[in-house]
C-alpha cells in the first residue's frame, strides 16, 4: 500500500487525491491546505469522496510527514515554480519524493533554471526523486474536449462545466458566470499561460 500525501486541494488537488482514492493499492495518510475553510475537515468530504477518510486536512506540512510518514507527496498549489518553491522545499527536506502539477516543473524555462537547480539539489541530497507532471486546464478542459469531440456528428455548443473554471477561468480573466471573454483583471493576477514554451 503507497501512502499518499497531497498538499493542495484546491479544483486540481482535488481531482488527482479523488483518483488517488478510488485507485487500489494507494492510501491517503494526510493533507495540507492553506485554506481555513478547509483545514481540521475530513479529506473525503473536502475532496467529494463517496465516503471519509478519517484523515483531516492540515496546514504544517512537516509536521504531516511526521505523523502520516507518507511514501509519496503530490503538490498541486500552484502553476510556478517560483510559486510552488517553498513545499517542495520542505517535502524534500523531509526526504518524501514528489509528484507535482506544477507546469513549470515539467520543463524548466531558461528563467526557472535557477529555481530547478536547487530542487534538484535538494533532491540529490535528500535521496528523493521530483517528478513534474504538469496539469494545464486550458487543455484539459479546453482543447482535449474539442479534440476528443471532432469525430461526433450531433451539434450543439461545448460547454466545458469543470469547477477549475471558476478560480483558473478568473484567473485569466473569464468570468466563470459568462463563459465568455471578458477584460483582464486588474487585481494583478497572472494574466499568462503558463507551460512550456516553444
Amino acid at each position: 500500500m503507497i501512502r499518499v500525501l497531497h498538499v493542495g486541494l484546491g479544483p486540481i488537488g482535488a481531482a488527482v487525491a479523488r483518483q488517488i482514492d478510488s485507485r487500489k493499492g494507494f492510501r491517503i495518510v494526510g493533507a495540507i491546505d492553506i485554506d481555513s475553510k478547509k483545514i481540521g475537515q475530513d479529506v473525503g468530504i473536502i475532496i467529494g469522496a463517496p465516503r471519509t477518510l478519517r484523515v483531516k486536512v492540515g496546514v504544517d506540512i512537516g509536521k504531516t510527514i511526521k505523523a502520516a510518514k507518507p511514501d509519496i507527496a503530490v503538490v498541486c498549489t500552484s502553476s510556478s515554480l517560483k510559486g510552488v518553491l517553498p513545499e517542495l522545499l520542505e517535502v524534500i527536506k523531509h526526504r518524501v519524493p514528489v509528484v507535482t502539477t506544477t507546469e513549470e516543473a515539467v520543463y524548466p524555462q531558461k528563467a526557472n533554471l535557477d529555481l530547478a537547480k536547487r530542487i534538484d539539489d535538494a533532491a540529490k541530497k535528500a535521496e528523493v526523486a521530483v517528478l513534474g507532471t504538469g496539469v494545464n486546464p486550458g487543455f484539459t478542459m479546453d482543447a482535449l474536449p474539442i479534440a476528443l469531440s471532432a469525430v461526433s456528428t450531433c451539434g450543439g455548443a461545448l460547454n466545458s462545466g469543470h469547477p477549475t473554471n471558476g478560480p483558473v477561468g478568473g484567473a485569466s480573466g473569464v468570468s466563470s458566470s459568462q463563459m465568455a471573454r471578458s477584460a483582464p483583471r486588474t487585481s494583478g493576477a497572472m494574466l499568462a499561460y503558463i507551460g512550456p514554451k516553444s
